[in-house]
């Protein structure tokens, strides 16, 4: 009975709102209308402030749906200084402005450079200026700015900095004096590593710098070419050591092979070696090569390989560190525990501890061993002080051996030895290097007294400009211009 009542009244409340008049004029509101605002500007783009409020638009973006009215705008860029104007916005119209940053002089940043040489030529983004150090560069727009200063006989220097509007950036250059020293390193040359194991020149005057980690360079004074693994034939990239034969092609020495290179064609001879691990490389007068390697010295005379090694000849071991040739067409070696063998096409003739009657134990660890003009031998010994041997330089007339002293350089950490062409001797060690002014004293370079780049020397060798290269292991390589040695 209810539920009748009820769908009657349901029914009667239906008809009643049909039969009314609905008027709604007066609630009809127009619609609202809005404005737009487009915003560009130099250099770039900008934030597009409105009443300091963040629009998240930028410069270039057209912003709808702005009420109209008064607005303050503020454009806000990296680097310069805010940008504010007042701008009307008005109902359907698009307002326009542009804004050129460049036009207002608190824009300006400054650079302030100087060096440890004054009078030095500055160049702003490789233009010359007419200001010297120490200067300030006045009018400068914010953003980056290459500077670069130069001074005769001294290596030039760049550097990049940012200028900020209403802010004055400051650079301090530190010149190398190059009038007599020259550096390269990985901070100022394309050397990819300062640790180097050996260098040599050859007939072009090319010089050949070996690595111990990426490989091998070539500088002719100029250019710069690199050769490893990943961009050569080269079969990898540690190398222990360089020498360029009489027909001018160079062999490489690595941990892992050995490789003949002549202009642009890499022969491997690896598979030809008892042993990849090759530590040295010499050529005697007849035009053969002499290779040393962890496991035997091989022979090679262009066309057949002969290995000499413990099971077939008295060679005293069979790991080689130096090979060297004399005078008369013999080898010379140096071995890793087992001191110096000689020998003369037939026989071997070891020496060590047991027979060189020397008065100190400098070992059987040889490092190097050169001979001179006159046929002497130089050996230098490698020091173990845990094993009693003191390390040291020796040298062998061809009757007695002698313990070899010098005042200033520590023999007995002696890297490589060197012989030029005006008959001097050079000695590197890991402190340092000189050359003898008599056979008791040298003239001593090291880290404290020249500009050397670091202690530990393992090359030298004088170009045909009579300029000195200096391999370091630690410091890349040194020059020592024309005669600034002696």
């Amino acid at each position: 009975m209810k539920k009748n009542i009820l769908f009657i009244l349901l029914i009667i409340i239906a008809i009643i709102s049909c039969e009314k008049e609905v008027f709604v004029e007066n609630e009809i509101k127009e619609s609202f209308s809005y404005g737009k605002l487009l915003v560009e500007c130099l250099p770039g783009k900008s934030l597009v402030f409105l009443n300091g409020k963040n629009t998240g638009f930028q410069t270039g973006d057209t912003i709808k749906f702005i009420e109209p009215g008064n607005y303050k705008l503020t454009l806000k860029q990296n680097l310069f200084n805010d940008t504010t104007l007042n701008v009307v916005i008005k109902p359907d119209l698009l307002t326009k402005e542009f804004v050129n940053f460049y036009l207002d002089p608190n824009n300006f940043g400054k650079i302030y450079c100087d060096a440890n040489k004054q009078f030095a030529t500055i160049y702003l983004n490789d233009n010359k200026t007419n200001l010297y150090t120490p200067a300030l560069i006045t009018r400068l727009f914010p953003g980056d700015h290459k500077i670069k200063i130069s001074l005769v006989n001294h290596r030039s220097d760049s550097a990049k900095v940012k200028v900020e509007a209403g802010k004055t950036s400051y650079l301090y250059f530190n010149l190398e004096d190059t009038s007599k020293w020259v550096s390269y390193t990985i901070s100022n040359s394309p050397l990819t590593s300062n640790h180097l194991s050996s260098i040599v020149v050859d007939k072009n005057n090319v010089k050949w710098i070996g690595t111990r980690d990426q490989g091998l360079f070539s500088f002719d004074d100029k250019k710069w070419n690199i050769y490893q693994k990943s961009n050569s034939q080269l079969i990898y990239d540690f190398i222990n050591y360089l020498s360029v034969d009489d027909q001018n092609n160079l062999w490489i020495a690595t941990t892992g092979g050995l490789m003949r290179k002549n202009g642009n064609q890499w022969i491997d001879y690896s598979s030809n070696l008892p042993s990849t691990y090759v530590t040295s490389i010499a050529h005697d007068k007849n035009g053969i090569t002499w290779i040393g390697t962890s496991n035997g010295l091989v022979k090679f005379n262009g066309s057949s390989w002969i290995v000499f090694n413990t099971s077939n000849s008295t060679i005293p071991s069979n790991f080689i560190t130096t090979v060297a040739v004399d005078n008369s067409n013999n080898i010379w070696i140096g071995t890793s525990s087992n001191g110096v063998g000689y020998f003369n096409g037939s026989t071997w003739q070891n020496y060590n501890m047991n027979n060189m009657k020397l008065p100190v134990n400098v070992g059987n660890s040889i490092k190097y061993v050169k001979v001179d003009i006159n046929g002497i031998v130089w050996v230098a010994h490698v020091q173990n002080l845990i094993a009693g041997e003191q390390g040291g330089l020796t040298s062998f007339d061809g009757t007695s051996w002698k313990q070899v002293s010098l005042v200033g350089l520590p023999t007995q950490q002696v890297e490589y030895i060197y012989i030029d062409s005006n008959k001097n001797k050079w000695i590197a060690t890991k402190n340092g290097f000189g050359y003898f002014l008599n056979d008791f004293s040298v003239k001593v370079f090291n880290t404290t007294n020249s500009p050397l780049t670091a202690s530990q020397v393992v090359g030298l060798v004088i170009d045909k400009n009579f300029d000195l290269f200096v391999a370091t292991y630690g410091g890349g390589m040194c020059k020592v211009k024309r005669y600034n040695y002696y």
